[in-house]
């Protein structure tokens, strides 16, 4: 494996236990047009069609989109964005939702890259990519 698909193999897993706080599994993969082949992931996912020889593709359950690219590599936080957009549409409402100790809202957190490194950002809390389940969450039954 390339630095890069090192990377998105270690971004989607990250990501999937992160998903995982919203009760979800994560199906996803990244597909390179122009190999013909998932750079990362893609086991049983159909192969996205539609798009132009150069482009990276992440493929999430009923969605595809091209990776954006920031030089030479995906841009990161877009794919985390995306997944944040899918996980919404699943779930009806904000996600990740950061609460206070009574476990009402406090923030919707985001994605973002701070000193090389993915995390999520809402208010003064930062918390590193795959490690949403350490921090005190609106409960999806609160939020309904």
């Amino acid at each position: 494996m390339s630095s890069i698909e090192n990377r998105l193999a270690a971004l989607l897993e990250a990501v999937a236990f992160d998903v995982a706080t919203a009760g979800l599994h994560l199906d996803a993969g990244v597909f390179d047009v122009a190999r013909e082949r998932w750079v990362v992931g893609g086991e049983g996912i159909p192969e996205p069609q539609g798009f132009s020889e150069d482009e990276l593709v992440l493929v999430l359950p009923g969605r595809a989109q091209v990776l954006e690219r920031v030089g030479s590599e995906p841009a990161f936080v877009e794919l985390v964005d995306a997944v944040c957009d899918w996980v919404m549409d699943e779930v009806g409402h904000g996600w990740p939702e950061l609460a206070d100790v009574d476990g009402r809202f406090l923030c919707l957190m985001t994605p973002a890259l701070e000193d090389g490194d993915l995390v999520w950002r809402g208010q003064d809390i930062r918390v590193p990519l795959g490690r949403l389940q350490t921090v005190p969450l609106v409960s999806v039954s609160s939020s309904t």
